[in-house]
């Protein structure tokens, strides 16, 4: 778009700059979107998924502690916590969560550190405390307070679907632990 002056003219010049590999100017038009300090969730995530690409997670990070630095709103905070590596990053979250348990995205992102996909292992208290979090998320989300935080309503949607999936997958996980089958042996009886 020649000669944007809305915020979302500057996330689309942005997205198609990136796509066409025009880096430098993806980077000011995202610049530029951000200066307008929006509250959406889905720029940032993208955002830093180019900064990780260009820059490496440790740079991304350092751009937006840097952001953080100068914008110290919820949603800046949030976007610079999940640049952390665990178990930094999940002790951050939490602390998080505890002050802004309004703040449903959160509660998804923490779903993911208690994961088999991060922590490479499956238990009963991991699976109990990531069912426990997409739940909440679930609950805020029915609440109305998640889709404020998403430009694209259509990856939202698409993210609900997949933590609906899985919930449906814990909970049948979970009722099998909580009723797991019981065998018993008894000496063989020579007759």
């Amino acid at each position: 778009i020649p000669n944007p002056t809305r915020p979302e003219q500057f996330y689309h010049n942005a997205r198609i700059q990136e796509l066409g590999g025009d880096y430098g100017n993806a980077r000011q038009s995202y610049n530029k979107y951000f200066s307008f300090k929006l509250t959406f969730i889905d720029p940032h995530l993208r955002y830093q998924t180019f900064l990780k690409v260009q820059e490496g997670k440790s740079g991304a990070r350092e751009i937006y502690s840097a952001m953080y630095e100068n914008d110290q709103r919820p949603i800046m905070e949030f976007a610079r916590i999940i640049l952390f590596d665990s178990p930094q990053r999940t002790k951050m979250l939490e602390e998080f969560v505890s002050k802004k348990p309004n703040f449903g995205f959160a509660y998804l992102e923490l779903s993911k550190e208690f994961s088999e996909l991060r922590t490479g292992v499956s238990t009963i208290k991991n699976l109990r405390k990531e069912y426990d979090y997409l739940v909440k998320f679930m609950d805020l989300y029915n609440k109305g307070t998640i889709a404020r935080l998403f430009l694209d309503k259509a990856r939202l949607s698409e993210l609900v679907s997949t933590v609906e999936s899985r919930i449906k997958i814990l909970e049948a996980s979970l009722k099998k632990t909580e009723n797991p089958v019981h065998v018993s042996a008894y000496p063989e009886i020579k007759r």
